[in-house]
């Protein structure tokens, strides 16, 4: 469980950091298209020739995410055109790139709000014209959305592949930590049946706390066999002192139970003296 909340953890916070980068790359595919836009332009006004912004405002009309991009003398006179017919004619009195001194951004909102990029071109220190470009705003999305895919694809690929070997590994760890316990289990078992001679089998090239609990386990069942020993011997060699004179007592007591010249109160006392010496 651990384990999935941290995947889940990881995966969001991928998926917001490389959501803020691809943001961050279609801004700056923004920029440089503006950018070589505004280099065109200057070129064509300096040159007096629009054909360089024609031509590479053509360019642009193969990428879906440009709406519209634009090329303007510094009267406001449309140079180059995504749209031919516009060619020749005035940008609107009310175009924020007529009066731009710095770049800018406005979003038109309707149907497919557009987020209109414009800005000066200047030459010499003086604007010589205005340029400006429409993005789609939904196609802007969309791209940044399918690059971001294309990444979250990989990385989950990567990250099932990662949580299987991590939960194998996590399996194989566990095994590692129960199997000792469950010797130990075992052990204690035996040793409580009374079988004193088992001995939990400790694995090599171990080295761990759970090794030297092991270790510790057969050294207690070791010293309980050797108790258990010493009990053993302790009660033959007791039974042993107690018996050689209790024999001796009990033979001479028959021998005196079998005087005929005994008193019935003797008698009676060299029985009771027999019968504890049984």
């Amino acid at each position: 469980g651990l384990i999935g909340w941290q995947t889940l953890l990881f995966v969001g916070t991928f998926y917001y950091v490389e959501y803020d980068a691809a943001v961050r790359q279609a801004k700056a595919h923004q920029a440089d298209t503006m950018e070589k836009l505004r280099s065109v332009c200057q070129d064509s006004a300096m040159r007096t020739s629009p054909f360089a912004a024609i031509n590479f405002v053509n360019i642009l009309t193969k990428d879906r995410a440009i709406a519209y991009a634009v090329c303007a003398d510094f009267n406001g006179r449309v140079l180059a055109h995504t749209d031919p017919d516009r060619i020749g004619q005035y940008l609107p009195k009310d175009s924020p790139a007529l009066s731009a001194l710095q770049d800018g951004t406005v979003l038109h909102g309707g149907e497919a709000e557009v987020l209109e990029a414009y800005g000066p071109v200047m030459v010499q220190g003086r604007k010589a014209g205005a340029i400006s470009a429409g993005f789609n705003a939904g196609v802007l999305e969309e791209q940044v959305q399918d690059a971001l895919w294309g990444v979250l694809e990989r990385l989950l690929l990567v990250t099932f592949v990662t949580l299987a070997v991590v939960l194998l590994t996590a399996v194989a760890v566990a095994r590692r930590l129960t199997d000792p316990i469950t010797e130990l289990a075992r052990g204690a078992k035996e040793i409580g049946s009374g079988n004193l001679n088992y001995i939990v089998p400790v694995e090599r090239g171990r080295s761990d706390e759970l090794r030297s609990l092991v270790e510790e386990f057969n050294r207690m069942a070791a010293r309980l066999k050797e108790v258990d020993e010493l009990k053993e011997r302790f009660l033959a060699s007791i039974t042993h002192d107690l018996r050689v004179p209790l024999v001796g007592i009990q033979g001479h007591t028959e021998l005196l139970m079998n005087s005929p010249d005994l008193t019935e109160d003797q008698a009676k006392h060299l029985e009771t003296i027999y019968n504890s010496t049984q």
